[in-house]
This record gives structure tokens, C-alpha cells and sequence, in this order.
């Protein structure tokens, strides 16, 4: 049976039983993320609720999100000098 998951806002599936419990394993799917699958009917259950699923001691922590302004990763980019100081 397909199983589908949501991780960072954006759904992913459908994959096989074995393999969604491998992600949770492997820290991609955290227990808080939303899993689906038939016999959930028209709800979208938290993993954690899932029967005998395991999640890694230590997740992968989600990816950063890129700046809106010029695409990159960087934590600060645009910060090109230093902060301004005062002198007494």
C-alpha cells in the first residue's frame, strides 16, 4: 500500500511501507511531519501516531532555506560591513 508524506511543506510519495519507515529512521521524516495513507481515510496523521515507527536519536536538520533576494544559503549574504559603533 502507497504511503505519502509532508516534510518542510511540501508532500512526497507515494512510497512503500518499508522505505517511509527508513526515512523516519534515517531523520528525513521527523514525528511531527504528516504521513498518509489509505486506510487513514481523508486524514493526514502525525508520524509519531503511526504503529512501530522509529525516528533517529539525532535528525537531519531541515535544509536552509535560500534567501528571497539573491537565491543563496548564506546566513547573512548582504551584510557587507560591519556594524556601525559609537565613539564617547
Amino acid at each position: 500500500m502507497p504511503w505519502y508524506y509532508a516534510t518542510n511543506g511540501e508532500r512526497k510519495g507515494p512510497v512503500e511501507e518499508a522505505r517511509i519507515r527508513a526515512l523516519a529512521r534515517e531523520g528525513v521524516i521527523q514525528p511531527d511531519d504528516l504521513v498518509w495513507t489509505e486506510s487513514f481515510g481523508d486524514s493526514w496523521q502525525p508520524a509519531r501516531t503511526v504503529p512501530g515507527m522509529e525516528f533517529a536519536a539525532n535528525p537531519v536538520p531541515p535544509p536552509r532555506r535560500p534567501c528571497r533576494r539573491c537565491n543563496s544559503i548564506n546566513p547573512s549574504p548582504h551584510r557587507t560591513r560591519a556594524p556601525r559603533t559609537t565613539v564617547n
